[in-house]
This record gives C-alpha cells, structure tokens and sequence, in this order.
C-alpha cells in the first residue's frame, strides 16, 4: 500500500522548504505519496531554481519567523492544519508544536528554536524542554549540523546533507567564480548591501564574476557582477560563497565543491554553531562580518595548496541525507 507522508515546513527562510522539497523526491522515488505544507510561492520559487518537479503542495504558511517566536505569535501554528489523520507518517521541520495533534510525528532539524533564540521566553523555553521530555519524539538531523542538546531530548536519528542528485558534482576550481547570498531568514541584509556597493567601486578583484543576492545589487554595477539565479548550473560554477550559513545555502554550496565564507547577524547561535562546524571540517572560514569574509575568500582563490586541501575535505562529507531519511520514515 502507498504510504501517505506530510512534510510541514516552518516558513523562516526558504532553507526548511528546500530540505522537504528534496526529501519529497526521496519519498516519491521510493514508491511514497508526500504532501508537503509550505507556502505555495516559496515552493514553486524553490523548484524551479533547483530543477526539479513539485510534490503535492498545500498552501500552508505556519507563521513562524524569528519575529514570531520572540513576539510569542507562534505557538499556536498547528491549529490552522487541516486533518492529518489520514497521513502514514508526518514530519515536521523545526515545529516541535505538532506533537500535539500527532505525537507519533517525526521532527526534522539541525536546532529547537527554543533553544537557538537567545532573547526567547525564559518561561516558554523550560515549559517546552519538559514538553519534549515528556514525548521524546524520534528526530532527524544531518550530523553535519546537529545541535548537542538534541540527543537530550529527542530519539535522534543522524543522517547526512540533504541534496538534490543534479547537484553532488564536487570539483576542483575551475571558474573563478563568487557567490554572495544573505538567504531569506536573518537580517544581514544592510550589511551586506553596504559591502557590495563598496565592492562595485574596486578596479580589480581576484574573480571572474560574482553572483550576488538580486535585491542588494545596485544600480550601475560593474559587468561582473551578476545576479544570482540559485541553479545547479550557477552553483556549479562557483568556487567561493560569502554566505549566510543557513544549512540550505552551505549544502548547495558545498554539494558543488564550493569553499564557505561567512557572516551573519550577532546573537544567533545557529549561525554562530555553523560557522565554527565549518571551521571544523575544513571547508571553510567561519566570520561574522563580511569584510574578513572577503579578505580569506580572495586569499583562498589564490593558493592551490589551500584549493586541494578542501577538495579532500568535500569529499570525505555524506550527501545522502535525503535517501537515508526516507529508509528511516518507510521502515
């Protein structure tokens, strides 16, 4: 019998769509009918970037951005799902709240944002901890990301990244090529907009072009600066990305070959985390601020040493997460 599987996406960001978007080709492989709960537009902007057909879409928005989390809006998302009842299996992206109607859920993830906000209700942040130990949920994360304290509370299964198939085509630099990405979930954008119009302003960069985020490109910029399209053929031409590290984002990025930089906003332990994870593995230099992002991205595009050492690291990391998730949700 064909296994029914709701994928509900938490809607801070495009990075947790983009994970279900590609655990739904997974499942479908598999002989599995998903659903997946996102808001329509992010899903068909999503798809058509990476190249890949659309599962069964409900238009569903949880509302639960970091605003909505430290304004204490998002606690209540779950009660605007229609019946699950008819699901095999429901997974849940960073919601920990759907164990309240369905509390054999799966919860997909690499953090609790209850842990991760630094200014989250104290009070709220105990009373979940208990809720968590009181249900013990099984988990999925890639062990490239996950967070310590989720052993602690949840059954964890460890899986790797999760990329689309078009795109594990790792490669030693060939183009002289850069990313520059702020992604849709934080709030670096002014600094990074103020960096590139510094940026358009240089008479000679160690790059060939720079793909950077459409809505920080000003007006009048240079020829090599191009805005980015997020393909697999734009990814795949890519050497160095200046990002900020959302799990999407790094595991595009490096599923292609591609060396990290980073920089994001203060006080979000996440990106905190995985930039240091970064640092860890050896693919990459994890900063907060995108000037000395800059300075190791334009030392790196220099040093053939460096470019095969990182080549070496790439290829010792796991991009089967999405495979492995499904064995793990069709047992």
């Amino acid at each position: 019998m064909t296994k029914k599987v709701a994928l509900i996406a938490c809607s801070n960001g495009l990075g947790h769509v983009r994970r279900l978007i590609i655990l739904s080709q997974a499942l479908i492989e598999h002989g599995a009918k998903p659903t997946l709960f996102a808001p329509l537009n992010a899903v068909t902007k999503l798809t058509r970037s990476m190249g890949v057909k659309a599962p069964e879409v409900y238009d569903f928005d949880s509302h639960t951005t970091v605003d909505d989390w430290l304004e204490e809006r998002a606690f209540s998302w779950y009660k605007y799902l229609p019946d699950l009842s008819d699901y095999d299996q429901v997974v849940s992206d960073n919601l920990v709240e759907i164990l309240l109607i369905r509390p054999d859920a799966w919860l997909l993830g690499s953090f609790l944002w209850h842990e991760t906000l630094y200014n989250f209700n104290t009070n709220q942040r105990l009373n979940l901890r208990k809720f968590l130990s009181s249900y013990r949920p099984k988990m999925i994360s890639s062990m490239f990301f996950s967070a310590a304290y989720l052993a602690e509370y949840t059954r964890l299964f460890e899986v790797g990244l999760f990329s689309i198939k078009t795109q594990t085509r790792v490669h030693p630099v060939k183009d002289k090529n850069m990313l520059i990405a702020c992604g849709k979930g934080g709030d670096v954008n002014n600094q990074a907009k103020q960096f590139v119009k510094l940026l358009t302003k240089k008479k000679k960069i160690p790059f060939d072009n720079v793909y950077i985020d459409p809505d920080i490109i000003p007006n009048d910029s240079p020829v090599w600066i191009i805005p980015a399209t997020f393909t697999p053929e734009m990814y795949d031409s890519v050497c160095v990305a200046i990002v900020r590290p959302g799990v999407g984002t790094i595991t595009d990025a490096l599923s292609t070959g591609s060396r990290i930089f980073t920089f994001f906003e203060k006080g979000n332990s996440e990106m905190q985390e995985n930039a240091k994870i970064i640092n860890y593995f050896g693919v990459g230099y994890g900063s907060s601020e995108i000037e000395e992002a800059w300075k190791h991205a334009c030392d790196y595009c220099k040093n053939n040493s460096m470019q095969k050492n990182h080549e070496r690291n790439i290829g010792k990391l796991d991009f089967n997460g999405a495979e492995e998730s499904v064995q793990l949700l069709l047992a």
